[in-house]
């Protein structure tokens, strides 16, 4: 096969690989294999891997994060609950639902509060008429 051929052949199998090793893999130089690559109408840059957040779906450039920003992975990581006490719907993380329904002691969590005076009205037996949001 001719060097142009293999030049073509190597952008095509492998987009992730850049000019200049395809010139030292063929014992060509990096501007001859860009020449070639133009004329033929393939991509002179490597392809570069984009990542997706996983809450909004938005492309973000780094690799080492999963999310965009610190909104997306907080709404990502929170879940909706219903107080015990009024039936407000309100978020939580999930860490602290996870944490805080396995205690240290042994003991089991089994109501969840929008706030601390839900909290303490529902032991002291006083139940708000459950409100809809």
């Amino acid at each position: 096969m001719k060097t142009k051929e293999l030049i073509i052949k190597y952008r095509t199998e492998n987009p992730c690989i850049n000019m200049q090793s395809i010139g030292h893999k063929l014992g060509v130089s990096r501007e001859y294999v860009r020449y070639v690559l133009k004329n033929e109408g393939l991509p002179t840059k490597k392809f570069t891997q984009r990542y997706i957040c996983l809450n909004c779906g938005d492309t973000i450039p780094y690799n080492h994060k999963l999310f965009c920003n610190r909104r997306c992975r907080r709404e990502y990581s929170s879940i909706t609950i219903e107080c015990n006490n009024c039936g407000i719907l309100f978020k939580r993380m999930c860490s602290d639902i996870i944490d805080s329904h396995t205690r240290s002691n042994g003991k089991v969590r089994k109501h969840f509060f929008c706030s601390r005076q839900c909290h303490y009205n529902y032991y002291k037996g006083k139940t708000y008429e459950r409100r809809i949001k």
